[in-house]
């Protein structure tokens, strides 16, 4: 698993992105020992849209509204539903929510909205969920 890590650290690098910004304990992401920044996981989202590959990557993100278990009921009614592609993350007192919105205007934007710390992750979801419709709204 060792030489997964290492692509990853190779990827980032060859594509400018700030090693010293992550800290990858295994694989799984359930460590509490993985760590990055909002800023690494917006520069990593944006290299990605931008890949070969960026069509399918952002078509394999849940999306919201969609009825599977981290993003049933969240952002689902109009204009929300189906605006929003990005990947949660839930431990204890963690919540994260990171990947591409689509505003108002249709323009696209990357957003990575981490909380830590928190009691209750529905506060985190609650709080991501707002930015997110501010962002859609006035985008």
């Amino acid at each position: 698993w060792a030489g997964g890590l290492a692509v990853v650290h190779e990827f980032l690098e060859a594509h400018g992105l700030d090693t010293s910004a992550v800290e990858l304990a295994d694989g799984s992401g359930m460590s509490r020992a993985n760590r990055a920044t909002p800023r690494l996981m917006a520069a990593l989202l944006r290299t990605m849209y931008f890949h070969r590959w960026g069509r399918e990557f952002v078509a394999s993100l849940p999306y919201s509204g969609e009825e599977d278990l981290s993003w049933r009921k969240r952002l689902a009614e109009p204009p929300y539903r189906g605006n929003v592609f990005a990947k949660t993350g839930t431990l204890n007192g963690v919540s994260t929510l990171s990947g591409y919105a689509k505003g108002a205007s249709g323009r696209l934007y990357v957003f990575s909205i981490l909380c830590n710390g928190t009691r209750g992750s529905w506060h985190a979801k609650r709080a991501q969920d707002a930015i997110l419709r501010a962002l859609i709204d006035e985008g």
